[in-house]
């Protein structure tokens, strides 16, 4: 299987994105979530919100100049196999991201707070 990648720089939204601790079968832009999805920044910057009556906290992560696309594949699920090509193409750009867990920031070892860790050395390799 063979993946491809297309991005369109400057013709994509800025969205936002959040990632939360469950599965969603829905991949998206949600029309009208603004009605479901509210979140709270606190005095200490710390995030907080609520998913289907589960209380949600976080931390928004930031990608330090370098830019994030949301991707969306292109091919139906159900007939990929290992001779098919998987496409993705973006369907917007972001700066900052939200993290959350369940009732708790989400710890350093948290494998989306790795991103930062990979900003970081990413940084120094190519300066």
């Amino acid at each position: 299987m063979q993946e491809k990648y297309v991005v369109c720089e400057g013709s994509l939204p800025r969205l936002e994105a959040s990632v939360v601790p469950c599965s969603i079968k829905h991949t998206r832009e949600v029309k009208g979530l603004g009605n479901y999805w509210m979140v709270e920044k606190n005095a200490d910057g710390t995030l907080e919100s609520y998913l289907r009556g589960r209380k949600l906290k976080g931390k928004e992560l930031h990608l330090n100049g370098y830019k994030g696309y949301l991707l969306q594949k292109e091919n139906d699920e159900d007939k990929i196999d290992d001779n098919v090509n998987v496409n993705y193409s973006a369907i917007g750009e972001i700066e900052t991201f939200q993290n959350f867990g369940h009732e708790r920031i989400p710890d350093a070892n948290d494998s989306t707070n790795k991103i930062q860790e990979w900003l970081k050395v990413s940084s120094i390799i190519h300066e």
